[in-house]
Order: structure tokens, then sequence, then C-alpha cells
């Protein structure tokens, strides 16, 4: 797109094709001319509404050579000064097990504590709650708490999900409403949310939010 006089601009229609033509994809030109249409029309429309008007040019260069002479050797100008834009194509795919090990690789572990908050093992849980252990674990049983996992098969507890020794209500339906996940109902109950001025969830869930929160919950994890 270039600049013209009197606020006009002219979109070349057949640049914007060769800008579509990519190293390893094989498109029709028909196709890219018709999407190279588009492109132009919507220019149009987007800067009419400015008060700038928009003229598409069709160059008269060759456009019955398969990749237009070869894109000049993927770059540079046709002999009518329209700019060529070549793209790369698309790298080789690779398999799921290939982009997991990948991740892994760059992945950083993070503290279990830097994103959940305060965690207690459950003896240390229980004996901070002042209630029994067999008490915890029952509310764990019935997904009526958090249990975030640890290791292979120990759990920690986030203890900002209680108040006065108790589960906080609405705890047992935002687990139920993530799928049983614990990490995931925790995630998202610790994250800042739009529908709470941008504050947590479960400090929504602390003011007695618990249809609210639910609600989010069903709309974000459910």
């Amino acid at each position: 797109m270039t600049a013209g006089k009197r606020d006009t601009f002219t979109v070349d229609r057949d640049a914007l094709t060769q800008a579509l033509i990519s190293k390893d994809v094989r498109v029709d030109r028909d196709t890219l001319a018709s999407v190279a249409d588009a492109m132009a029309e919507t220019a149009r429309a987007v800067l009419k509404a400015q008060g700038i008007d928009v003229r598409v040019k069709r160059s008269r260069g060759p456009r019955n050579v398969p990749g237009a002479r070869a894109m000049q050797k993927r770059s540079g100008a046709l002999s009518d000064g329209t700019s060529i834009l070549a793209g790369q194509g698309l790298p080789t795919p690779i398999s799921s097990e290939e982009g997991l090990k990948r991740l892994r690789e760059q992945a950083v572990q993070m503290p279990i504590e830097q994103w959940a908050g305060e965690v207690f093992g459950p003896k240390k849980a229980a004996d901070a709650l002042g209630i029994r252990r067999s008490t915890l674990d029952n509310w764990r049983t019935r997904g009526e708490i958090v249990a975030l996992p640890k290791g292979k098969s120990a759990h920690v507890i986030p203890m900002a999900q209680f108040v006065e020794s108790r589960p906080l209500p609405g705890i047992g339906r935002v687990l139920e409403i993530a799928h049983g996940s614990a990490s995931l109902a925790w995630s998202w109950l610790m994250t800042p949310h739009v529908d709470f001025d941008a504050e947590p969830p479960l400090r929504a869930l602390s003011a007695g939010e618990e249809e609210a929160v639910c609600a989010a919950a069903e709309r974000s994890i459910g």
C-alpha cells in the first residue's frame, strides 16, 4: 500500500497476490487473487470510513508463469516495479510426543506456594485448623475441599480455603465444575477474574458470593 496525493491510497492487488505465495505451499493463483481482492476491499472499506480514498491497482506484469518467474529467486521486484514478498512456508510438523519433550525442556518448575498460597501437609493442616486428621480426610474424599497433588502420591492442602476451621461454602461446587481437577479449580480460584473487579474468585467466595463465583466458574472452566 503506497501513499498518494490528497489522502488517496493505492492498493496493488497483484502485489498482495504475490505476497500470499509461499515457498512450500502451492495454491492456484486464482484463489490467491480472490484473497487479495478481499484484502483490498477490506482496506478500502476501513479507510473510506476515515475519509481516505482507496484505489485498487492491477499490475500488467506476467500472470501465467508459475510462481511469477519463480518469485524472482523468491525476492526482489518485477519489471513493473511491483515488490515481491516471499514467505518461508510452514515447518515440518512434529509429533505430540516431540512437542511435549520440547515444552518440558523449556518449562521452569514453579514452587507450589508461589501460585497456590500457603499449603500444609494433611497432618499439619489438621493441627493448624484444630480438627482431627480423619475429618480433613473425609472432606477431601467427599470432594468438599481442594487437595493439591505433590509428588507421586502425596498431597497438600491450601489453607486459604478455610474459614473458622471449616471449608468455605462453594469450594466443593467449584471443584465439581472443574471436573474434579484440584489443580484447575484452585488455580482458577486464585487467578484475578474480570467478573470480580480483577480480584481472585476466592476472595469473592470468602465474601459470601457463592452463586456468582460458581456461575463464573461454569463459564470459565465448566
